[in-house]
């Protein structure tokens, strides 16, 4: 028995060896691109996407195409920003905006709620540029 535990640990030490992968991963397509959009540190970026993965993906999905899990749920139904119309009339102001005072604040939704006691205004920037990233990168 004094002989089994050892080997017990031994085998786990391997198993958890073995799983570490050493070849670097590949770069998330997307967030190069939004480097080369934002010229600003790798930090700075990711926190955006981060922020819009766990603040706006629910409704508005991953990618922005207004295909969120929570999309079904919602009528109107969530913005699509990779269509070309939300394009057109959208600048950093509005969205800003729209975040900070939620849908109501421009007419649209109640159902977007505001994030302007949540996040701070540098926050809410760095988001809004990203939703505006999210629709210059699919008109290319």
């Amino acid at each position: 028995m004094k002989f089994f535990f050892p080997l017990i640990i031994l085998a786990m030490v391997i198993i958890a060896l073995s799983c570490q992968n050493d070849s670097p991963q590949k770069e998330d397509l997307a967030l190069e691109a939004a480097r080369e959009f934002f010229r600003v540190t790798d930090v700075t970026v990711e926190d955006s996407k981060r922020m819009y993965l766990h603040y706006c993906s629910v409704c508005h999905g991953a990618t922005g195409k207004g295909d969120g899990f929570n999309a079904y749920n919602l009528e109107p139904k969530p913005r699509d920003f990779t269509d070309s119309t939300f394009l057109n009339k959208a600048d950093s102001a509005y969205v800003v905006k729209v975040i900070t005072g939620g849908g109501l604040a421009v007419d649209l939704s109640a159902m977007m709620p505001p994030y302007g006691r949540t996040l701070t205004i540098t926050e809410i920037e760095k988001l809004a540029e990203y939703v505006l990233f999210l629709s210059r990168d699919s008109t290319n």
